[in-house]
């Protein structure tokens, strides 16, 4: 009987960003100038590839309904929070976060709202 050689079938798959956002993106307001922002992971099934790292976007909302200075923070794989920190007082921000993958980064979570606290230092004249 002659030795045959198995034979196999290689299949290359090219990572995708991820389908969906992270979910349960919760902001809880720490100070007048820290909020924390929590997450949780994308889907197995949704994130097409191993995630790379998180974006967290936060935008100050002016008081008739505009928007100014949208900044970002990458946050480690392995943090599924983190804590926003030198924020304007008694300003309201909303906050997204996306997930990345090699391919490049998956759409961003519904916006959540958050407003840091006003400190009660008043000047006195």
């Amino acid at each position: 009987m002659a030795d045959s050689i198995p034979s196999f079938t290689c299949y290359t798959i090219s990572p995708t960003a991820p389908a969906s956002p992270p979910g349960q993106v919760e902001a809880m307001v720490l100070s007048a100038t820290e909020i924390r922002v929590t997450w949780s992971a994308v889907p197995d099934i949704d994130k097409n590839g191993m995630i790379t790292l998180y974006e967290v976007e936060y935008t100050p909302l002016m008081d008739f309904g505009g928007q100014i200075g949208t900044q970002m923070v990458e946050v480690s794989v392995e943090n599924l929070f983190v804590t926003l920190g030198n924020l304007e007082e008694f300003v309201e921000y909303n906050i997204s976060v996306r997930a990345h993958t090699l391919a490049g980064p998956g759409p961003y979570s519904n916006g959540t709202i958050a407003r840091t606290q006003e400190t009660s230092k008043r000047v006195v004249v």
